[in-house]
């Protein structure tokens, strides 16, 4: 992901929209902005004819007219995409006394021109910013007209003390269009919501149902390359995968080395830290042939051998080692691919090993793994502890002979 991080000083008596200027026909993309600004204008810059995307907003704004956490007003034909909202934004009386109009989390308005053709859009953007105003006040826009809104959603309080308020939009007019769009009736503030009502497209959600995958996807919203959800992200609420946060791995590897010595393989490792780690698993070509218990979570550094005794020489192997965590997720690392050049004992080339039951103990099924340097007539059987056959288990040649 390309993210380049943007640093901008408090303003203080300036536009709220200062922040992209006076923006026509341009484009704005993977902008981070933190930092408190304070307005005393009467109106905020706008952002006309022009794409923002993948950009952010944190802190706090205030303003007059049409005052908005990433812009004040959004005209004509412009767009805003993969964008969020965190803090305040406030709408305050002039210097001569007149309440403020058109406050929003992510814009005052948004306002197209229908006659033209043109119609902004937002999409796939959040906020869960506090909004405060007067006039037309709303979680995501102040008011919207001849516009397209999707894929959108709003968590913060909304209060106004005037005229025209609303949990997602504070008022709209003609020609607009806001589709799977949610926002949240127990954290807006406003007594008069519910779970299910509707604020001019937007639907109300309870506070588990904005946390819950499934009202999103249910709405076709993507949860594969635009959208996620954890518990530990963004307060439980939907993220946009840009911003997902950078997530430690189960185990810090430093080392991984896989030898061998007098007809074995010797499979050691180190780990500079664990995290949540519950075991190792060790795949000798694709299967799972060992299981180790892991350190759990620490910061010291952990050494581990692991010795395949059934291998057979001259044969090449392949071997992955992989960590599962506390959840059970699996994590392989790069594999390793060895040669076993040795021979037994005396001289004599071993013709075939026979491995450890996996898994041990088992119910009601295990695997004994039989290795065999050539084609041979195999014979197998299974014998109880005094010594009684109780089963054949093989008793053909190994591979089987082909059929003509």
């Amino acid at each position: 992901m390309l993210r380049k991080d943007f640093t901008l000083e408090t303003a203080t008596a300036r536009k709220v929209s200062d922040l992209w200027g006076e923006d026509k026909s341009s484009s704005v993309n993977y902008r981070s902005i933190e930092q408190t600004i304070v307005t005393y204008v009467l109106r905020s810059k706008s952002c006309m004819h022009s794409t923002v995307e993948n950009c952010s907003s944190e802190g706090s704004v205030t303003g007059h007219h049409t005052t908005g956490g990433l812009i004040g007003k959004i005209l004509y034909i412009s767009s805003v995409d993969n964008f969020f909202s965190k803090g305040t934004v406030t709408g305050i009386s002039s210097h001569d006394g007149a309440p403020s109009y058109y406050t929003g989390g992510i814009t005052g308005n948004i306002i197209g021109l229908s006659d033209n053709g043109w119609y902004p859009s937002i999409n796939n953007s959040y906020s869960t910013s506090d909004v405060s105003g007067a006039y037309n006040t709303g979680g995501l826009s102040g008011v919207i007209q001849d516009c397209n809104i999707n894929y959108c959603y709003c968590v913060g309080s909304v209060s106004n003390s005037e005229l025209t308020v609303g949990g997602f939009t504070g008022s709209a007019h003609e020609n607009y269009t806001v589709t799977r769009c949610f926002w949240n009736v127990e954290t807006d503030g406003l007594t008069e919501t519910s779970g299910g009502d509707n604020n001019y497209g937007a639907t109300g959600k309870t506070t588990t149902q904005m946390k819950t995958e499934s009202t999103f996807t249910a709405a076709s919203w993507n949860f594969t390359t635009i959208w996620d959800i954890d518990a530990g992200v963004s307060d439980g609420y939907p993220y946009l995968l840009q911003n997902a946060p950078d997530v430690p791995l189960p185990i810090g590897l430093s080392a991984l080395n896989v030898t061998t010595n007098n007809g074995v393989v010797i499979v050691t490792w180190v780990t500079e830290s664990e995290t949540e780690n519950a075991a190792f698993r060790i795949y000798r070509d694709g299967e799972i042939i060992a299981e180790l218990e892991g350190a759990g979570t620490t910061t010291e550094p952990q050494n581990y051998t692991y010795t395949d005794q059934y291998v057979i020489p001259g044969r090449t192997y392949t071997y992955v080692l992989a960590d599962v965590d506390l959840q059970g997720k699996e994590t392989k690392h790069p594999e390793v691919e060895v040669k076993v050049e040795a021979e037994a004992e005396d001289g004599v080339d071993i013709d075939h090993t026979i491995g450890k039951a996996y898994p041990n103990p088992f119910n009601p099924v295990t695997m004994v793994p039989l290795n065999l340097a050539a084609p041979a007539d195999v014979r197998a059987f299974l014998y109880d502890l005094s010594g009684r056959m109780i089963r054949e288990l093989y008793n053909a040649p190994y591979p089987p002979v082909p059929t003509i």
